[in-house]
């Protein structure tokens, strides 16, 4: 799911909170991935833009917190998952250890016989 978060300023000087930006999303952004969560809201009589439709797209930001923890659940599936493959060596990596540890053994056998043949 991909939505990027943006900072504003509202146009209405009065829903600023100390010149501070607010951050969150685009309705219209949001719409693409979950578009129950985005409603239409119709403009105030007095506003200084008109909007050709009278109506503004409205984010219903308390209804995006179920998605997100399911997404964060989701993800820590998917981490547990790839923890466990990395805990536990694969079969295939033992058996190559396993060859490894021969192949060594015996080149220390034939080393070791090599050293008793030439003092």
């Amino acid at each position: 799911m991909q939505l990027p978060p943006v900072t504003y300023l509202w146009r209405a000087e009065r829903m600023n909170k100390k010149g501070r930006k607010e951050i969150g999303f685009t309705a219209q952004n949001v719409e693409k991935v979950l578009p129950d969560l985005v409603g239409e809201a119709h403009q105030a009589p007095g506003a200084r833009i008109k909007l050709p439709s009278n109506k503004a797209k409205a984010l219903s930001y308390e209804r995006l917190v179920a998605p997100a923890i399911l997404a964060i659940q989701q993800q820590q599936a998917e981490i547990e998952a790839l923890k466990a493959v990395n805990d536990h060596p694969r079969a295939d990596d033992e058996k190559q250890l396993a060859a490894l540890k021969a192949d060594n053994d015996n080149l220390r056998a034939e080393f070791e016989a090599y050293k008793k043949a030439h003092p």
